[in-house]
């Protein structure tokens, strides 16, 4: 009886231990979205077309939603695991419900149509999301440090869950932009800039030049940047630090993506496999090439100075 009683007392404290440290990674993934964010990223992203105002309100929007749903996890699914198919759906409503209530504070009953959802998402995207929010349900760090997608570790395990939410925020804010400049209703499209955009994107020509780097930006992630990631096994994470927003490139074990690549996709590995295999042997042969001439320039300058030397009087 009272090994029972130890037992629950045990269980209760580290329940309890667990609720707070949820609660303390909500607290500090609100703090880190207070802040006006730059883009300080190598790369364009849709969220820079908007003005400092809709930006945090689009951040507020999503934190909150994010934070609500796995609120509620914890009360339904305590003690569950969540499965991948689940989880995908769970960060598709989170999306879908953040864009709707966006869209709404500025333009009233009206829904926003987002984006195909999928190829917003890679599969390492989606298994990490689903790790984290299996923490989140079953206060068992063990599986989240055990997978192979990302490297974790527990001494810093609150960190690295923050870093996970602060990606998938920035990458869902994203997205929303990302379908409001793609939006068909030309007329919803430009009342709703006009009160969320950025003063210089106002001007047509900017915006349209945002957009076009937007897309080839997105040509080149599809085909090479992702492929290259894959091959080289890394993950890029958009991360905070001094209200600027950065990208940084972590590793990522990513061998199971390569069977779902598309041809060129796998036209790309291909020549990134040829540039491994000749690249390092045609780097050693301009190198013996280049000594070889120093060497022979070398030997001719000066036998044609000690013949010059010798036939002076």
């Amino acid at each position: 009886m009272k090994n029972n009683l130890n037992d629950q007392f045990l269980a209760k404290k580290k329940n309890q231990y667990f609720l707070k440290r949820i609660a303390t990674i909500f607290i500090r993934l609100e703090m880190n979205f207070n802040d006006q964010l730059e883009n300080s990223t190598r790369f364009p992203l849709p969220i820079d077309c908007i003005n400092n105002e809709s930006k945090s309100m689009l951040f507020k929007i999503i934190t909150n939603t994010l934070e609500y749903k796995i609120v509620n996890l914890l009360e339904t699914q305590l003690l569950h695991i969540i499965s991948s198919e689940e989880a995908f759906l769970i960060l598709e409503d989170i999306l879908s419900t953040s864009s709707d209530k966006f869209m709404q504070s500025y333009i009233k009953n009206r829904n926003l149509s987002l984006l195909d959802f999928g190829l917003n998402f890679s599969l390492c995207d989606l298994v990490v999301w689903n790790y984290t929010l299996n923490y989140f349900c079953t206060g068992n760090s063990q599986e989240l440090e055990k997978q192979h997608s990302l490297n974790l570790s527990n001494e810093l395990l609150e960190e690295h869950i923050l870093a996970l939410l602060d990606h998938f925020v920035i990458k869902l804010s994203n997205i929303v932009v990302d379908s409001i400049l793609n939006l068909e209703d030309s007329f919803i499209f430009r009342d709703c800039l006009q009160i969320i955009c950025n003063p210089h994107y106002l001007a047509q020509r900017y915006l349209i030049n945002l957009k076009n780097n937007l897309l080839l930006f997105k040509g080149l992630e599809f085909y090479i940047y992702n492929p290259k990631f894959i091959y080289e096994n890394k993950y890029c994470l958009f991360t905070l630090e001094s209200g600027m927003i950065l990208s940084k490139n972590i590793y990522s074990n990513r061998q199971k993506e390569l069977a779902v690549l598309s041809r060129p996709q796998l036209i790309v590995l291909l020549l990134l496999e040829i540039q491994d295999l000749i690249l390092p042997k045609l780097k050693n042969f301009v190198y013996l090439l280049g000594k070889s001439l120093i060497y022979v320039f070398s030997y001719v300058l000066g036998t044609a100075v000690k013949i010059m030397t010798n036939k002076s009087p």
